[in-house]
């Protein structure tokens, strides 16, 4: 059956085993890492905004804002997962992420502040 073959079409990207799905040549999982290489700013900000979205926190940054936030404080450059990359940080947690309400902490000192009633921050 025509519709049959079109759903189990695999994605075009080598060693991938994952489906395309229907009129897609590549797999979701492909498509973002795609995304993460060529454009990293718009990765960032799209994983950013639907984390916000996720938790239901308000989400009023723009994507111009979110890259002169970034070469502004090299976010970019040094975000990671050990304790001594950045990640970024509400300053007022009763807050959403706002132009005003975001700044630059380590992984460390964000974990740090989770934890604390009152950070040093």
């Amino acid at each position: 059956m025509k519709g049959d073959y079109q759903l189990n079409k695999k994605c075009k990207t080598p060693y991938c085993r994952n489906d395309a799905g229907k009129g897609r040549t590549i797999c979701e999982k492909c498509k973002s890492r795609l995304l993460k290489e060529r454009h990293p700013v718009t990765y960032f900000f799209n994983a950013l905004r639907n984390n916000a979205r996720r938790r239901g926190k308000e989400f009023t940054l723009t994507m111009e804002e979110f890259k002169e936030f970034c070469e502004k404080t090299g976010y970019l450059e040094k975000k990671g997962k050990s304790g001594s990359d950045f990640s970024i940080d509400r300053k007022d947690h009763t807050r959403g992420y706002t132009k005003d309400n975001i700044r630059i902490l380590t992984l460390s000192e964000n974990t740090y502040k989770r934890n604390t009633v009152e950070a040093p921050f």
